[in-house]
């Protein structure tokens, strides 16, 4: 199951992300969301803090966070302001899910508008 891009905090959080309580609440939020999991994967927006903070998206699955992907390109115009509050990732988030037939399904999902990066793959490639 996929959510869209903030979606434990929203979009666009703005001035919240300097209050890091509600960056911990949201860390939280994941957590528990991925307690909830057992035999689906779930792909969630949410802010991740590390060094800094990162427009993220998590994997989650059998009740704990897999792993995260950081979002690379941050667009800067109109309403998009992330360049001023996150840091970009490095690195793609490409991943494999294996159903219970062991069915391998691919997945990638970056977390960006074709419109706002014209090197942009297809959202979702199987």
């Amino acid at each position: 199951m996929a959510f869209p891009e903030m979606a434990v905090t929203g979009y666009p959080p703005e001035d919240l992300l300097l209050m890091p309580k509600f960056i911990e609440a949201n860390l939280k939020a994941v957590r528990r969301i991925a307690k909830a999991t057992s035999s689906i994967a779930v792909l969630l927006g949410f802010v991740d803090k590390k060094e800094d903070i990162f427009n993220a998206a998590a994997l989650l699955q059998n009740g704990k966070v897999v792993t995260s992907y950081c979002k690379t390109f941050l667009p800067n115009y109109g309403v998009f302001d992330e360049d001023r509050y996150f840091k970009a990732g490095t690195e793609n988030f490409i991943f494999v899910l294996k159903s219970v037939s062991h069915r391998a399904e691919h997945l990638r999902r970056p977390l960006v508008s074709r419109r706002s990066h014209p090197n942009s793959s297809p959202l979702w490639r199987s």
